[in-house]
């Protein structure tokens, strides 16, 4: 029931089935009633939610004021950029009704995120190139993550949904 919602969403995209489904299986339901606080803005983040059901609010203290920033709904991720960037979170989050969201933590992130860098560097073994031949084995690695990873427009766009008031 989770599946067509997380091959839309920006972070899952370059996701095979199998990553997806390990991505999926990793993932524990959490039910969280309305006017819930899950995110305090400034504190570290271990986990990070789908929302599969319900409306939460973020709220950011810009000159010393709480603004909303930003509404999460159906389908949408947040919490992310603690695990992706190991940085503090942006903003404070609270449900504003009855939610059903999937949770996945840091450690099971980090996993996934890795085997599926790993699991990609062989493609480029084979580059015959003189100018890729025989290059050290950290940069192949490096280009292999980077194939993988987030585009900087949508890591941008993401940061600037955080941030932005």
């Amino acid at each position: 029931r989770l599946g067509p919602g997380l091959r839309q969403c920006w972070m899952f995209k370059s996701h095979g089935a199998e990553s997806l489904g390990t991505i999926i299986d990793a993932m524990q339901e959490k039910v969280v009633e309305p006017n819930v606080q899950l995110i305090q803005q400034g504190d570290q983040g271990e986990v990070m939610w789908v929302i599969e059901e319900g409306v939460l609010e973020c709220f950011k203290v810009i000159n010393g004021a709480n603004k909303s920033v930003k509404v999460c709904k159906r389908g949408d991720v947040f919490g992310e950029l603690a695990l992706l960037y190991n940085c503090p979170r942006a903003a404070s989050v609270f449900s504003k009704e009855r939610c059903v969201l999937w949770e996945l933590d840091r450690e099971t992130f980090k996993a996934i995120c890795y085997e599926a860098a790993k699991s990609s560097v062989p493609e480029y073994e084979g580059f015959s190139a003189p100018q890729v031949a025989k290059p050290p084995q950290e940069p192949k690695k490096h280009a292999a993550r980077r194939r993988e990873g987030v585009s900087a427009e949508a890591t941008s766009q993401c940061k600037d949904s955080w941030v932005t008031p």
